[in-house]
């Protein structure tokens, strides 16, 4: 991938590259018709429409534990079970990510988006029927949380796409709707469930979840698709057809276009995505830290209620103080890697661990905390590493797969954000029933992040050394340049051409 030398976001690292001639002179691109970013512009509305999905749609789910108990004495059914309802929908709107990543590959950002917000705001409606928690499971688990994740990777990548230099700050702003919305969303449910049914209540949701139909408006390819694209043109020269390699006679001097194949036919990720070392690790990374940020959540009120000291704090005061610091640090974090000396992309990979070692370290020191008032400070400067990590995680995984294979990059980091979720509380939820404490899963937790540390450091090493190679060929290049030869390396293969 792109080393310190090339520019913070290589934009085209996965594009054929400009021909390249003796004398130094460059030819038209092979896409002449690509537009740059404009680094605003419209951009700026894309970014718009991601902060409103992540304020009404990933938001509104951290705000499920104010209907819980609600759910649980309706229905009469316990809390595990209840918040599997909240379970599937934060799976499915991760883990199906994939699937909408295969529709933006074959159709506009608008078109896949749309229809998700229409599901998503269907799905919360048809909640105000649910009468037992199987109705709702496939109404707010699986139709919301398959809607939402329609419009997820259109947003972030019709953002990313329409911005270079200001990347960082643009979808840091979408990221911001997330804190915004942990804040406000508890504050809406409560007034609905105190003046209405919580049937109502999901119907009020609902619509306001069709609001994500403006959000999915605003979404714009920088490139727009074509009726013409790469796969369905043969192009015909002379007596032969050259068509995806495959060479047979054809007419002279023609251009025919094939029949489109079939979503179905097309592989749902770039096959690109999937050799790539670098971004399959990271999404590694991204799983096992996602273990301890979700977990976080659902234990410290718990942990609030082992040590209260009857000052006044609820439970839930713990998870509204880490709200409150990612709602203020997620932006200016964001904001700073756009900073010249911090646009490198390994210097970015040494931001997020150190986010990560951080968040691992006050993971590990929260069963130590012996009152309240330590555990509020713990929790508080939590919150700044939870923000530094989520808005970072985004923006290394831009620089480390490129533009134009981010939103592949963003599905797989999504999935495995969706895998973890289910994966963790069980675990975490495990050791807290076995041991009646919530130590032991804080300390799982931290060496979990503490895990991804080390992981993060092979990383480092690995970029390092291609970065060294890649110094090495730009000087023999410039070499065979001035000596009247030119030498191109692309891989193991070596082409020269003696003036």
């Amino acid at each position: 991938m792109s080393s310190e030398i090339q520019p913070a976001i290589n934009r085209s690292t996965k594009e054929p590259a400009d021909d390249i001639h003796p004398d130094g002179k460059t030819s038209q691109p092979l896409t002449p018709n690509v537009k740059s970013p404009p680094d605003g512009g419209w951009g700026w509305l894309c970014a718009l429409g991601g902060f409103m999905l992540h304020f009404v749609a990933v938001a509104q789910l951290k705000a499920f534990g104010v209907l819980l108990p609600v759910l649980t004495e309706e229905y009469g059914t316990s809390n595990a079970l209840t918040a599997w309802a909240n379970g599937i929908a934060n799976a499915a709107q991760l883990m199906l990510t994939p699937l909408a990543t295969a529709l933006c590959h074959r159709y506009s950002y608008r078109t896949v988006a749309i229809p998700g917000a229409i599901i998503a705001g269907v799905g919360m409606s048809l909640s105000y029927f649910a009468t037992g928690l199987p109705f709702l499971y496939v109404t707010y688990g699986l139709m919301f949380g398959l809607g939402s994740s329609l419009v997820v990777i259109p947003s972030m990548s019709s953002t990313a796409e329409h911005f270079d230099r200001k990347s960082s700050i643009a979808l840091g702003f979408c990221l911001l709707g997330t804190g915004v919305g942990t804040f406000i969303w508890p504050l809406i449910l409560e007034y609905l469930l105190e003046e209405f049914s919580y049937q109502e209540a999901f119907l009020i949701c609902g619509a306001i979840t069709f609001n994500l139909l403006v959000a999915a408006g605003l979404f714009r390819n920088l490139n727009p698709k074509t009726s013409l694209d790469s796969s369905d043109v043969e192009i015909k020269i002379s007596d032969v057809e050259i068509s995806k390699g495959a060479v047979t006679q054809a007419v002279p001097g023609t251009v025919t276009k094939k029949p489109r194949n079939s979503i179905l036919n097309k592989p749902i990720l770039d096959k690109r995505i999937l050799t790539d070392t670098s971004t399959i690790l990271f999404c590694v990374i991204v799983f096992f830290v996602q273990i301890a940020y979700q977990s976080i959540f659902i234990l410290l009120p718990t942990r609030g209620e082992e040590i209260a000291d009857g000052d006044g704090f609820s439970a839930a005061t713990l998870v509204a103080i880490i709200g409150l610091s990612e709602t203020i640090f997620r932006l200016p974090l964001s904001s700073m890697w756009d900073i010249s000396f911090l646009r490198q992309p390994s210097r970015r990979l040494v931001g997020i661990t150190v986010f990560v070692f951080v968040m691992g370290v006050l993971v590990l020191l929260n069963p130590f905390m012996s009152n309240y008032k330590l555990l509020v400070i713990n929790s508080a400067i939590l919150g700044v590493a939870t923000a530094g990590y989520m808005v970072t995680s985004f923006i290394v995984l831009l620089d480390l797969s490129g533009v134009d294979l981010y939103k592949d990059a963003l599905a797989l980091r999504l999935f495995a954000s969706g895998l973890s979720g289910i994966i963790g509380p069980l675990i975490t939820g495990g050791l807290l029933d076995i041991t009646k404490d919530t130590a032991l899963s804080f300390y799982f937790m931290g060496c979990s992040c503490m895990v991804c540390v080390v992981i993060l450091c092979v990383l480092l090493y690995l970029r390092k050394i291609k970065s060294n190679d890649h110094a090495v060929v730009l000087v023999e290049c410039e070499q065979h340049t001035h000596s009247g030869v030119y030498k191109f390396h692309a891989g193991n293969s070596v082409h020269e051409d003696d003036n």
